[in-house]
């Protein structure tokens, strides 16, 4: 599927299982009337390419976003109010075992309450390239967490709080490139790269 210079209405799922989803230029608006009542899938194998596309909300309800293929590219979107609460498997989690690429998008008002962060690269990303991006959510603890993760980079984007770097009980991280990125917390607020942290299966600080 295909869109180009297209303004899209989503009243229900966004599911794409198999083959390609390229958007261009176009508008992505979920209608929600409630939190997750129209949420975004990317099913493992498929290929998808955003580009210069706005992705969004009707209100101020968030919509679901599960990623499980690593063969994806972002670039110069604005997305916002996407992420459900940690546990429901739309919490802005990325879970392939390899990453793609999110350049020069700006991402704003996501759910403080998803998973680790406004976006977790679990399960090795190796590869993925997140660079050059703007992500102003400031009311999450968060707003890269790299878990489990295996040659990812982060580099040259602004933050307003923290990227972390952590494990799971029993999972490995290594070989995570953190460079020239800008912080600028809000007020009473941390800011900069956290090492080593553990959490458990609920995604719980250990320790």
């Amino acid at each position: 599927l295909t869109l180009t210079n297209v303004t899209l209405q989503m009243q229900n799922n966004l599911n794409v299982s198999t083959g390609n989803f390229t958007a261009r230029n176009s508008n992505i608006t979920f209608q929600l009337s409630n939190n997750g009542t129209a949420n975004m899938t990317w099913a493992s194998g498929t290929i998808i390419n955003i580009n210069n596309s706005v992705m969004g909300s009707n209100s101020s309800f968030y919509w679901g976003w599960a990623v499980a293929t690593g063969n994806y590219t972002l670039t110069n979107n604005n997305i916002s109010y996407a992420g459900l609460a940690f546990g429901t498997g739309y919490d802005n989690r990325f879970s392939a075992s390899t990453g793609g690429s999110i350049y020069n998008n700006r991402f704003t008002n996501f759910n403080p309450a998803s998973t680790n962060g406004a976006f977790t690269f679990d399960s090795t990303a190796a590869g993925l390239n997140f660079s050059t991006n703007n992500v102003d959510n400031s009311s999450s603890s968060n707003c890269i967490s790299f878990l489990n993760s295996n040659g990812a980079t982060a580099e040259y984007n602004t933050c307003y709080n923290l990227i972390d770097v952590g494990v799971s009980v029993g999972g490995t991280t290594s070989n995570i490139n953190v460079t020239g990125n800008s912080f600028f917390p809000t007020s009473g607020e941390m800011c900069g790269v956290t090492l080593g942290s553990t959490v458990d299966a609920s995604g719980a600080p250990v320790g």
